[in-house]
């Protein structure tokens, strides 16, 4: 039976759910982070309509960093995502 290697995702989409379902996942922690994808945003509805949801990331050269070696901010995010 065949992996299958998915990225990492903050609030992923029903399809990235689906294939957890599978008994062989990897998730790619060796990767390097790529702004503006589902690793740190998402997209949900609530009663005022589209809001988007984004986790703040420490550092400057994000396209030249390891995954793992990313840092969220200590900002007041929290909030609004709960």
């Amino acid at each position: 039976m065949k992996s299958i290697i998915l990225s990492t995702s903050y609030f992923p989409p029903i399809n990235y759910i689906k294939k957890l379902q599978h008994k062989n996942i990897e998730i790619e922690c060796f990767e390097h982070y790529i702004k503006r994808t589902i690793r740190n945003r998402a997209l949900i509805l609530n009663h005022n309509g589209p809001q988007l949801l984004t986790v703040p990331i420490i550092g400057k050269s994000y396209s030249k960093t390891i995954l793992k070696n990313i840092k969220i901010a200590n900002h007041s995010w929290q909030s609004n995502h709960i």
